[in-house]
Parts: structure tokens; C-alpha cells; sequence
């Protein structure tokens, strides 16, 4: 079971994605702005992961290839790995700092943004280190 959630998770994010605007979109947007832009966070990434790794895809490779300079593609970042780093972030965290930012305070969820930017400026730094071409993840 573990090997079939570790080969197909991300295969869920386009669904999720849209699924996930159309919810936070009827019933955040209007009562609380802030709180919206939190949530549209975590939708956001889900389009991100499927550019990631389904279309075009590919960041195991790119990342093992040139980043950790191995000769395999699915290793020292296998999918298990991937798996272990996305789905506790961001299905877990991201929802739980969403609502612990309705109940508690906007502060609760601001990590979302903060986390985003800091992946992006990673998906930059690589496409600046790397020639300048594309790595998955970098729209």
C-alpha cells in the first residue's frame, strides 16, 4: 500500500487543486479575506507539486542529478522521501495552520506564505545555479 501512495500522491493535486479553490473560494473568501489568501496558499502548492512532479514533472530526477550530483535518479531523493516531506507539510500542516488561523488568529497561518516564498526562491536559485533553464517546480 505505502509504494502505491508513494508512486501516485501527487497525482491527486490537480483535483484537489480545483476542488479546494472552488470550496475556499464559496465559503472563506467572503468572511475573511486574510483567511482566504491563507487557504488559496495551500491550492496554490497543489498546482505547484503537479507541475513538480506530473506535468511536465520530473524534480526526483533534476534534483539528484543536478543538485545532489547522482548518477541515479531516484536516489538520494526517492519517492518515499518526496512523499515524507510534501505530505506532512503540506496535507497536514497547511490545513491545520489554515484553521488554527480561523480560530486563533491570522498569525497561525502566515507560515503558509512565508513557506511558499521560500520554495520559490529555492526553484529560482536552482534555475540561476543551473544555466539558467528550467527545473520542475520553477512556475
Amino acid at each position: 500500500m505505502l509504494k502505491w501512495l508513494y508512486d501516485n500522491w501527487m497525482k491527486a493535486t490537480p483535483f484537489l487543486a480545483l476542488y479546494g479553490f472552488i470550496f475556499i473560494f464559496l465559503y472563506v473568501k467572503d468572511y475573511s479575506y486574510p483567511l482566504y489568501l491563507i487557504w488559496l496558499q495551500i491550492v496554490v502548492y497543489w498546482f505547484h507539486e503537479f507541475e513538480e512532479y506530473i506535468l511536465p514533472g520530473g524534480f526526483l530526477e533534476y534534483f539528484n542529478h543536478n543538485m545532489m550530483k547522482s548518477d541515479s535518479g531516484d536516489y538520494p531523493l526517492t519517492k518515499a522521501g518526496s512523499f515524507w516531506i510534501n505530505i506532512p507539510l503540506v496535507y497536514l500542516l497547511m490545513p491545520l495552520s489554515a484553521i488554527l488561523a480561523h480560530y486563533f488568529g491570522i498569525k497561525w497561518g502566515l507560515w503558509c506564505a512565508y513557506f511558499s516564498y521560500l520554495n520559490a526562491f529555492t526553484h529560482v536559485v536552482m534555475f540561476l545555479k543551473f544555466n539558467r533553464k528550467y527545473n520542475p517546480g520553477l512556475l
